[in-house]
């Protein structure tokens, strides 16, 4: 995953580190061992260490392409105009950040409780690609509206519980 599409990598990176951060802070709440937390992560630590050279080629590339941000020095104004046409509203965003509530309510309804680890993967899932859509807030310089392609599958599952619930 890391030679295939780099911004896949990163989250489902991101995606997989908090989620087995999770199982290690409260392995018995999600129903995991902190074993399996690890097996979860030997892949990604080898796959990572295998692709270093060019890992540390593609990063740089990846974040000075990207640098083109408001207020990075240099930056022209029709870079700025053409940069800030590709933020995301958060009212446009906010919204989905209620399915992550509704996946606790399905879990309850199914699982007999809030939190599961099937529910922590899917929030996260979700969260991390709509947090990075909102990264311009908090100064993150990167492609915001490329996220949205990440949560596609977890809203897919999203309206699959609902026809199944219904």
């Amino acid at each position: 995953i890391f030679l295939t599409h780099s911004l896949s990598a990163a989250i489902f990176v991101g995606v997989t580190f908090i989620t087995v951060l999770f199982v290690f802070v409260s392995p018995k709440k999600f129903g995991a061992s902190r074993k399996t937390g690890l097996y979860w992560l030997l892949p990604i630590v080898l796959g990572a260490f295998l692709v270093l050279p060019f890992l540390l080629n593609a990063v740089p590339t990846y974040l000075q392409d990207n640098s083109s941000a408001p207020g990075v020095q240099g930056v022209s104004d029709s870079t700025s105009a053409i940069f800030s046409t590709r933020i995301l509203p958060l009212e446009f965003v906010f919204p989905l950040f209620l399915i992550i509530l509704a996946f606790a309510l399905f879990s309850k309804s199914y699982k007999g409780r809030f939190v599961s680890l099937p529910t922590l993967l899917l929030s996260i899932w979700l969260f991390v690609p709509l947090f990075l859509t909102q990264g311009y807030l908090f100064g993150l310089i990167i492609d915001y509206n490329r996220f949205l392609y990440f949560i596609i599958l977890p809203i897919m599952i999203f309206i699959a519980l609902l026809i199944d619930h219904g």
